[in-house]
């Protein structure tokens, strides 16, 4: 059954060759949930692989700030080594919580 070309026909030329059935009630709203489901999976994976490769980076940046001078001061043991461990130990921390905080300021890097 062949009906007189719409719009969708002039956007589509193959469109009207297609049969056309009356009555049939499609709105494609179960398709739309499940791309949106399948973008909603892809899209958590992705940022759950970022934030993990950020993770790993700071953790590596954050033991070569501090492997160095915490194993000077422990090599010299001098008195008040563990306020300077503390110290040295802190910066580290405030420099790995400043990577990880312009991480998600602006999103996970790639």
């Amino acid at each position: 059954m062949r009906t007189q070309p719409t719009a969708a026909h002039t956007l589509n030329p193959r469109a009207a060759l297609l049969p056309t059935h009356a009555g049939t009630n499609w709105d494609g709203s179960s398709e739309r949930e499940a791309l949106r489901a399948a973008l909603d999976e892809r899209l958590a994976a992705l940022r759950s692989e970022r934030i993990t490769a950020c993770v790993g980076r700071v953790e590596k940046a954050m033991g070569q700030l501090t492997s160095g001078p915490v194993l000077a001061l422990l090599d010299t043991c001098a008195p008040g080594v563990w306020p300077r461990l503390h110290g040295v130990c802190r910066d580290a921390a405030a420099s790995a919580e400043k990577q990880l905080m312009q991480v998600g300021e602006t999103g996970a890097e790639g």
